[in-house]
């Protein structure tokens, strides 16, 4: 199959969209490791980016589609910065398989650039274009552009997640809060949103590799709570797992799936970002499996439930969390 990756973001926003047409592609025999330790070399020659409040970086990448005249699939990203982050994962991964990316930034162009070196040396095509994607009039203008240079979406990743420093609920302040929720919940709702609008539906039962589908990013989180640490994050969450089930019986019937991912534990900055560095460690060693997870595990995931391979999967939280 064809395949067509694209996304979306806010300043901590993701969301992104795999677009399937019927012509075969071949995958690139490329070193997903090698990729992802060539980016970290480049992401070390840049200074920190500001930080909200000191809890997350402000840097930004867009991943999206550019033919190149080529018969290449191509695909479409918009994420925060993280050195072993979710998103950058799920763009090397499309790389491994083939995708075409452009890369989106909000300020940091010499980052942007980076990224795209790495994504080439992983057998991509990539270039950078600079813009906002925070308020709701840049996300439908970002979809009419994935329109007017791709076609109809066909399938679309949300991926909202920022947190803030581990404290308990008495102690966070309003601030705090309406950040979070605006961030996690609105922004993911309103990627959300003009998917419903936009995805394809109505095709023949058994036109199953045509299937459109949304995969959002919820959190292990959304399950456990998060006590004394952050249950504002946690709840924001668990509207996410709310969306996947009510949206997911919203548009059954027009043939497209939505589904959910809840990371665990996972190797990315968002440990040290609320002041818990020792964190992953700490509970990775106490899952079942022994261990945190990494960042390409998740994009596994992702990746599957956007594909054919999950045609019969939807309203489905899918927990990538070492049995946790």
């Amino acid at each position: 199959m064809k395949f067509t990756l694209s996304l979306i973001t806010t300043t901590a926003l993701l969301a992104f969209a795999l677009l399937i047409s019927a012509q075969p592609v071949q995958e690139n025999n490329v070193d997903l490791t090698s990729a992802l330790s060539t980016l970290d070399d480049k992401m070390n020659d840049f200074s920190p980016a500001p930080r909200f409040g000191g809890i997350f970086p402000n840097k930004m990448w867009c991943y999206k589609c550019h033919g190149y005249g080529s018969d290449r699939p191509r695909a479409w990203y918009c994420g925060k910065c993280a050195s072993r982050g979710i998103g950058r994962a799920t763009a090397l991964l499309a790389a491994t398989r083939g995708w075409n990316i452009l890369v989106n930034y909000a300020s940091d162009a010499l980052a942007a650039e980076s990224t795209v070196q790495a994504i080439e040396q992983a057998g991509g095509h990539a270039v950078a274009v600079q813009g906002d994607v925070s308020r709701e009039s840049d996300v439908l203008a970002l979809f009419d552009a994935m329109e007017e240079h791709f076609g109809p979406t066909q399938g679309v990743v949300v991926n909202a997640g920022i947190n803030a420093t581990s404290m308990p609920l008495a102690e966070m302040t309003v601030e705090r809060l309406r950040r979070v929720f605006d961030t996690n919940v609105l922004g993911a709702y309103l990627c959300a949103r003009e998917a419903a609008r936009r995805l394809p539906g109505s095709y023949a039962a058994s036109d199953r590799d045509r299937s459109p589908s949304i995969v959002l990013l919820s959190s292990a989180a959304a399950r456990l709570g998060s006590p004394n640490e952050c249950v504002d994050y946690a709840g924001s969450k668990g509207a996410i797992d709310t969306l996947c089930i009510g949206l997911s019986k919203e548009l059954g019937p027009k043939g497209v799936r939505v589904n959910a991912v809840r990371p665990g534990i996972i190797d990315t900055e968002i440990h040290v970002s609320v002041g818990d560095p020792g964190r992953l460690g700490r509970i990775g060693n106490q899952t079942p499996l022994g261990r945190p997870g990494s960042a390409e595990e998740v994009a596994e995931a992702i990746v599957w439930l956007l594909s054919p391979q999950a045609s019969y999967v939807t309203g489905t939280n899918v927990d990538v969390t070492g049995g946790r």
